[in-house]
């Protein structure tokens, strides 16, 4: 049986399904803190996270580890995976073990040849940012995998220091 509340006609404001437990509420709910053992997702809507009037007008999702562990946020378009597998992108905060850094990573889910997961740049505790893979400016490379300049242009500098010879280009 399903239990139907009514305001008037046939306006429904509220069901229970007795055989699976299903409620529908028409509106908004309001609550104090909500578990739950399984996923939960939006099928249709916003998801909203966060309150924007608490830090000047932002927004904020905060992810939290439990303990000394890593916390990530994964992009992927494949709604049956529960982990990295098939993840296109991932935004990662490392724990302890790992300097507590922050790392982009190209996901697995990538078309080949690029469906190998990669560590794109990490943000470190000490303010070393490390780029792993080439430099690209407006679609041009300016610094490649071997860290050598390209295409850089004119350099204007004071005075310049070497420890080798200078060779002039004719």
């Amino acid at each position: 049986p399903k239990f139907r509340f009514a305001s008037t006609g046939a306006d429904t404001l509220m069901t229970i399904t007795a055989e699976t437990g299903a409620v529908y509420i028409k509106g908004a709910v309001s609550s104090g803190a909500i578990a739950s053992t399984e996923d939960i997702s939006a099928n249709s809507g916003k998801v909203r996270i966060g309150n924007p009037t608490l830090l000047s007008g932002r927004s904020s999702i905060r992810i939290d580890s439990d303990g000394d562990s890593f916390a990530d946020l994964v992009f992927g378009d494949n709604v049956t995976s529960t982990s990295w597998t098939n993840a296109n992108w991932g935004i990662s905060s490392r724990s302890s073990s790992e300097s507590n850094s922050l790392k982009i990573y190209r996901g697995s889910g990538q078309p080949s040849p690029y469906n190998s997961e990669h560590v794109l740049m990490e943000f470190k505790q000490n303010n070393v940012v490390s780029v792993n893979s080439t430099l690209q400016i407006n679609n041009t490379t300016v610094i490649d995998a071997s860290r050598n300049l390209t295409n850089i242009g004119t350099i204007s500098s004071g005075a310049i220091t070497t420890s080798g010879a200078i060779v002039q280009g004719t």
